[in-house]
């Protein structure tokens, strides 16, 4: 093919033009780091780079100019001696770096890229890509020529993935000519880099002229035709050289298609993801799809769009069809990992994690992703395993270290989470969802002093975190400042006003106060937003009881246990408030429920052993303290109890017996008790009786 006249496009002024006003924006609000290429002329990027650095003053801008081939980009810009004041670098000539890797000439379908090999410095990019974004707090500015966008995109597609942006200027027709390719020929890449008008004009121009060469090929054709003196060689490359042309036309017509329908669609979708609107990128990503379905990018920026929708069933079903194209993208495996714990479907989303770690076994995001996994499933030792190894690779990643300490809360080993969670704060200290676990984990080994403090710094950074007001109301509890504690949950629950726990346990600190009343206010308030909570309704039941409103107690109780049958302690406090109000027989069937569901609960026999007293029964009622005793011995009132019912049976050496163990451990509470005790009146002139009660 003929090389295309210079002048093929009318001349772009050396304008920046549109895309500039967008690429200041974005460097303007860029913080830390960042990826941006631009598509432009060495003219323009010259201009480009004075136009920023006169716009955003406020911003410290460098460049950084590759003369020659580079096969490391990291280590020259961890070298430069202003790296830790950049905010950013424009970086000229990485194309030098490529031109080694490109095919003279026209490969398959315009490509003329070498797909055997990677430039040395593209796989330096696409390795460390993680080091770039944690060691530079720069936004990196790539300037470069069509081919070597192209480049990027094919062969670093994970450091091109990253891209805040991408620009394209539009330029002169020479320049676009220099840039399509090094060896000048490459029609894809010229296309590529015209604006769309333009590119019409082209073609329109350009046809016309194929048609023109065309009609004087058929005419020659035709006079040799009837030349005698025509050649029959050169009637044969008449004939070719129509032919060439035809297929031309043809190729010309199919880059048009491939480029109109193919490309266009996925830049659409590209830029609709960019803008948030995931609805309509996902209509032009299957749309590429439809052309090209073996197009893995679109399939991964397919998964992105359904992600952000949340469409997680869709997004693994699309992971998988990406994997069947590109079975070895670690990063694939690890999102997919992802979209599989947001369903809960932990065993999967590990085994997805695993497939990761296999292709790429130094990739800590699988690692504590697979701990969080593991730490769902209640397999904690796993999970810390996989913490472990995740902060093994990069050890000051906070996302293992915070759920590691959560992990270690799990198995009650406090101490050391603690210090998982002090590890966390030393590398983001203003984290208050760490601080706020530290204290719990502190109150759990009982340092309440310490865990408000820990509240208090998460409080600092977030003074409207509710939990935290509420875990500091606990720890003011055990340490028996109620006031205080009351005002803790106050706070919690004016941030918070449906927070359940916050009402319950404030209405615990109330009832220790003797607010009782108040309590049962509180309880209520708990109630109201969680009526199927039966720890409140057995609290409430108890500040019912210190009130005399049994009554209210036994319908309390009978709410409880409509929620939780097997509630025993609910069994236990109906029996004692139906022993108050005298009804002993259906106080005792209550404490017969309270022991089948806990056979060795002690309380539960002794007052059993007393309805049956009450109700006279004084040989079951000693069956039942001797329960009660069986399980805790030193019950000084089941002894005492027992003596007094064997007093009332006559039998004056059991009462005796019982009456002395009584004393012994309890000596003051007890002599003093059975002086007056009508149940003794019996035995009171026994001597040995005397001597019990004289001491």
């Amino acid at each position: 093919m003929k090389p295309i006249p210079a002048n093929f496009i009318d001349d772009f002024p050396l304008d920046l033009g549109e895309e500039y006003q967008p690429l200041r924006r974005a460097l303007k609000r860029r913080r830390g780091f960042g990826l941006l290429f631009v598509r432009c002329s060495p003219a323009q990027g010259e201009r480009l780079i004075g136009k920023v650095r006169k716009d955003i003053p406020q911003k410290t801008v460098d460049v950084l100019s590759l003369d020659e081939p580079i096969d490391n980009l990291y280590e020259i810009i961890d070298k430069l001696p202003n790296k830790d004041k950049l905010d950013i670098l424009f970086i000229k000539g990485l194309e030098k770096s490529l031109v080694d890797y490109i095919k003279p000439g026209i490969g398959g379908e315009g490509d003329y890229y070498k797909e055997d090999t990677v430039p040395r410095i593209l796989g330096h990019l696409n390795l460390q890509r993680e080091r770039f974004r944690d060691d530079f707090q720069i936004c990196f500015v790539f300037i470069l020529p069509l081919y070597a966008l192209k480049y990027f995109i094919r062969r670093a597609p994970d450091f091109f993935d990253w891209r805040s942006g991408v620009w394209e200027f539009p330029t002169s027709s020479d320049l676009i000519e220099q840039e399509a390719s090094p060896s000048f020929n490459n029609i894809d890449a010229i296309m590529l880099a015209a604006p769309e008008e333009k590119q019409k004009a082209f073609w329109s121009q350009y046809y016309f002229k194929i048609v023109d060469v065309t009609i004087s090929s058929i005419s020659k054709f035709l006079a040799l035709f009837t030349s005698i003196s025509s050649l029959f060689n050169k009637i044969i490359t008449e004939v070719l050289n129509i032919h060439k042309i035809i297929i031309a036309i043809i190729e010309i017509l199919k880059f048009i298609i491939k480029f109109e329908y193919f490309n266009d669609w996925y830049r659409r979708g590209v830029n609709l993801s960019d803008l948030g609107r995931h609805e309509e990128a996902l209509d032009s990503f299957d749309k590429v799809i439809e052309i090209k379905p073996d197009y893995h990018y679109a399939w991964y920026r397919r998964c992105n769009a359904l992600y952000n929708l949340g469409r997680y069933q869709e997004v693994i079903t699309s992971f998988d069809k990406f994997l069947e194209i590109k079975p070895d993208d670690y990063s694939a495996w690890n999102l997919r990992g992802i979209a599989l714990f947001t369903l809960k479907r932990y065993e999967e989303a590990i085994a997805s994690y695993d497939k990761a770690i296999e292709i790429k076994p130094d990739n800590y995001h699988a690692w504590y992703q697979r701990g969080n996994a593991l730490s769902d499933l209640k397999r904690y030792e796993e999970a810390i395993a996989s913490y472990d190894k995740a902060i093994e690779i990069k050890p000051d990643n906070y996302d293992a270290w915070y759920p590691r300490g959560n992990a270690l809360s799990d198995l009650k080993r406090y101490e050391e989470a603690i210090a998982s969670f002090d590890k966390a704060i030393e590398i983001k200290p203003d984290d208050h969802n760490t601080w706020s676990r530290r204290g719990n984990a502190l109150s759990n080994l009982g340092r309440y002093e310490e865990a408000i403090a820990s509240y208090d710094k998460a409080l600092e950074i977030k003074p409207d975190y509710e939990s935290g007001w509420y875990h500091r109301g606990n720890a003011l509890s055990h340490l028996g400042r109620y006031e205080e504690a009351i005002a803790s949950y106050d706070k919690a629950l004016e941030i918070k006003p449906d927070y359940q726990s916050g009402w319950s346990h404030r209405g615990n600190a109330l009832s220790h106060l003797g607010r009782h009343e108040e309590a049962i206010t509180s309880y209520d308030k708990a109630i109201e937003i969680k009526p199927d909570d039966h720890n409140t309704w057995n609290l409430r039941g108890i500040v019912l009881c210190h009130l005399g409103r049994y009554e209210e107690v036994i319908a309390n109780c009978d709410k409880d246990l409509e929620i939780k049958p097997d509630d025993y302690y609910a069994w236990n406090l109906r029996g004692i408030v139906l022993c108050h109000l005298g009804r002993y027989e259906e106080a005792i069937t209550s404490y017969d429920k309270t022991l089948e569901i806990q056979p060795d609960d002690h309380y539960a026999w002794y007052h059993r052993g007393e309805a049956l007293y009450d109700f006279g029964k004084f040989d079951k009622a000693i069956t039942s303290y001797d329960k009660a005793l069986r399980f805790k011995p030193d019950d000084h009132d089941a002894w005492y109890n027992k003596a007094c019912c064997y007093a009332l049976q006559g039998n004056v050496d059991l009462a005796i017996e019982n009456l002395q163990q009584a004393i012994k451990l309890n000596p003051d509470e007890y002599r003093e008790k059975a002086k007056t005790d009508s149940d003794f009146d019996s035995i009171r002139e026994d001597q040995r009786f005397q001597a019990l009660i004289d001491g």
